[in-house]
C-alpha cells in the first residue's frame, strides 16, 4: 500500500511493482509447457490503490464541502479531520499532505476546490461529486416529498442532487401506478433523463395519461447540469422558459426547489447568479413551494439570496444526527411563516 506520497515513496512502490511483475514472468517462462497461471496480485494492488485514492478524495470533498471563500478551512485542520477518519494516519507534516492534494487535483478528483497551501475551500460545486454526498438523506427527503404530489398535478422541478432523487422517486411511484397524469417542468438534464427513461420503459406516446415532461431551454451549466438563462447572449426580456411553461400550464401545483446555503441568516441562497432567476420563477409561479435541502446546507454561507425567510414556504429536510444544524436553522426562522418538515 502506498503510504508515503513523496517522490521517493512513489518511485519505491513503482520499483517494487516492476520487480514483482518480472519475477512472475520469469517463473512462467521457466515452467516450459506447463499451463500458464495468471496472477491477479498486481491488478489487485492497483485496484486497492485506486479505491484508496477515490475514498480519500471523497472524504476530502465532504470535509471541505461546508467551506467557502469567505470562510475557508485551514489545511492543518483538514489534515487533522482526515486522520480522525482513519486515513493518512502516518502523515505528520503539512508538506506531504499538500503534495497529495496537488496530485489529487491534477487527476481531477478535487475539481471545484481551491487550495493555496494554507487554506482550502469550495469555489464551484460539481454535480459529479455532489451526488455522492448524503445520498441516503436525499432519498429519505425524496420519499417524503411524495406527500405533496397528487395525480393530475403540474410539478416544477429544480435542478440539483436532491431534486434528482425526487425525480427518481416520482418514476417509482408512476411505475407502480400511484400517480398518473403528471406534468413535470424541469431545468435538470439528469431529472429529465430519468423521467424520459421511464416513459420509454412504459412505452408511452405523445397522448398518454401518465406523464408529460417539459424541459426549459438555455445554456447547460457543466458543473450542475442545470439549464439556465444566459443573459450574455440571449434576449429574454426578463422572462424565463419556466415562467412561459408554467404560465401556459396554469401554474405549478407544487415546486421543489434546491438551495446551496444561507445568505446572512436572511434567506436561501445559491453560489452563482445564473440560477437565481430560475429559482425565483419557480417560486413565483407555484401554488405551493417546497425547499428541499439536506441539513448540511443550513451552515453553508452563500452570497446570492433567491428567496427571503419572510416568504411563506415549506422546508423539507432530514433531522437524524443533525441536531446542531437543525437547531441553528430553527433559530433563523423562529418568527417566520415557514413550515419545517422532516423526512
Amino acid at each position: 500500500m502506498l503510504s508515503d506520497y513523496t517522490e521517493n515513496g512513489i518511485k519505491n512502490v513503482s520499483s517494487n511493482l516492476i520487480t514483482e511483475l518480472f519475477a512472475w514472468l520469469s517463473r512462467d517462462l521457466n515452467k516450459k509447457g506447463e499451463p500458464t497461471i495468471t496472477s491477479t496480485s498486481s491488478i489487485s494492488l492497483l485496484d486497492d490503490a485506486d479505491q484508496f485514492v477515490a475514498k480519500l478524495a471523497d472524504k476530502i470533498r465532504l470535509l471541505v464541502y461546508p467551506y467557502r471563500k469567505s470562510s475557508p478551512l485551514k489545511i492543518s485542520k483538514l489534515l487533522e479531520a482526515v486522520k480522525e477518519n482513519g486515513l493518512l494516519t502516518d502523515i505528520n507534516n503539512i508538506s506531504s499532505f499538500l503534495k497529495l492534494i496537488n496530485r489529487l487535483q491534477q487527476q481531477g478528483l478535487l475539481a471545484g476546490l481551491i487550495c493555496d497551501g494554507e487554506i482550502i475551500y469550495v469555489l464551484q460545486q460539481h454535480y459529479a461529486w455532489k451526488t455522492s454526498f448524503y445520498t441516503e438523506t436525499k432519498k429519505r427527503i425524496a420519499q417524503k416529498a411524495m406527500d405533496y404530489i397528487q395525480s393530475g398535478n403540474t410539478i416544477a422541478l429544480d435542478a440539483g442532487s436532491t431534486t434528482l432523487e425526487i425525480a427518481k422517486q416520482i418514476c417509482q411511484e408512476v411505475r407502480f401506478h400511484r400517480f398518473n397524469n403528471l406534468k413535470i417542468v424541469t431545468n435538470s438534464i439528469p431529472a429529465a433523463s430519468e423521467l424520459l427513461a421511464l416513459a420509454s420503459e412504459m412505452g408511452l406516446e405523445d397522448r398518454n395519461n401518465y406523464l408529460k415532461v417539459y424541459i426549459t431551454g438555455g445554456r447547460v451549466r457543466p458543473n450542475s447540469l442545470a439549464v439556465v438563462t444566459d443573459d450574455s447572449f440571449m434576449e429574454t426580456n426578463g422572462v424565463t422558459d419556466f415562467e412561459l411553461f408554467l404560465t401556459g400550464l396554469g401554474g405549478a401545483d407544487v415546486s421543489f426547489i434546491g438551495a446551496n446555503g444561507i445568505y446572512s441568516g436572511k434567506g436561501f441562497a445559491v453560489h452563482n447568479e445564473y440560477e437565481i432567476k430560475t429559482k425565483q420563477e419557480l417560486f413565483k409561479n407555484s401554488r405551493r413551494q417546497v425547499i428541499v435541502v439536506d441539513p448540511s446546507k443550513f451552515k453553508i454561507k452563500e452570497d446570492r439570496m433567491f428567496v427571503s425567510f419572510d416568504e411563506k414556504m415549506i422546508v423539507l429536510t432530514y433531522k437524524d444526527e443533525h441536531e446542531e444544524e437543525i437547531n441553528y436553522f430553527k433559530g433563523l426562522i423562529d418568527d417566520k411563516n415557514i413550515d419545517l418538515v422532516f423526512a
